[in-house]
């Protein structure tokens, strides 16, 4: 947009009402300059993807509003599954539902580099909500692919285009999984991070009537294991309780310990669970 510079303008391109004593005309209003400031405003209702109503006086901060995910331009989702499309980007999208609700992301080749949907959750924990891309395209976090998504009460995400084809990018308080601090492997063997540095680990394995077994953790520890501890797996015969375990420190401690059992001085083949804490 290019400030007035028709005739009567200001040295400075403003606008004066001029001096007619004094010989100086007012400005005028040019129709270059009219269409130049009509285009600019019916850009950011393109931009939103609203049409341009005579009846209407608060379009132009209707799309301000869409644009930045405002409120007022906000969308509610009560129940589902749910079909969004490129008209529904950058509103704030709510979700307050009684039942599961599934929402699907619009294909990302239909929407623009910078386009975002933003989704929270005021569903109960009992009710979550699934967000999963269309056919073909993927989300990721923090270089995690992350599909789908799942929010809970209070969870938000913000998925956003940012040019790289069939990949949305997302952050938002589900990204906690996805952070180094919180990073985890679920399952059995498996681990927990947390912010403070310190692993849970845990595993299973089946001890030797040989000598000591080795059990690979699933993560290094950074620096080094506090506390090993082992019992008697779920499911194994009561006499199995009488069994003596023992967890031990090899040169690999970060990676690595053993794990013997024994009934009355000597060694037994027996299924054990296995907890490993350190940071």
């Amino acid at each position: 947009m290019y400030p007035i510079d028709g005739p009567g303008a200001t040295a400075d391109n403003k606008f004066t009402e001029g001096d007619p004593a004094a010989g100086v005309a007012a400005t005028t209003v040019t129709d270059n300059w009219c269409n130049d400031v009509q285009a600019e405003l019916l850009s950011i209702l393109t931009a939103a993807g609203i049409a341009p109503d005579k009846s209407k006086q608060d379009q132009v901060l209707s799309g301000i509003y869409n644009l930045r995910g405002g409120y007022s331009n906000g969308k509610i989702i009560s129940a589902g599954p749910v079909a969004l499309t490129a008209a529904d980007a950058n509103r704030k999208i709510l979700v307050g539902a009684g039942a599961p609700v599934t929402i699907t992301l619009p294909a990302m080749a239909t929407t623009r580099i910078g386009d975002a949907f933003e989704i929270q959750s005021f569903s109960t924990d009992a009710n979550p909500v699934t967000i999963v891309p269309s056919a073909g395209d993927g989300i990721t976090a923090i270089g995690t692919p992350q599909t789908p998504i799942i929010l809970r009460n209070g969870d938000w995400i913000r998925i956003t285009n940012y040019g790289t084809p069939g990949l949305w990018a997302a952050v938002g308080s589900m990204q906690l999984s996805s952070s180094f601090a919180f990073r985890s492997q679920q399952g059995v063997p498996g681990y927990q991070k947390f912010p403070s540095g310190v692993y849970w680990q845990w595993g299973t394995t089946l001890t030797s009537a040989s000598g000591d077994v080795v059990v690979t953790l699933p993560i290094a520890f950074p620096n080094s294991p506090w506390e090993y501890f082992v019992a008697p797996y779920v499911g194994e015969s009561p006499s199995v309780a009488a069994y003596c375990m023992s967890a031990n420190y090899i040169a690999s401690r970060k990676t690595q310990f053993n794990i013997g059992g024994y009934l009355a001085g000597s060694r037994g083949a027996v299924n054990v669970c296995w907890f490993a804490i350190g940071n």
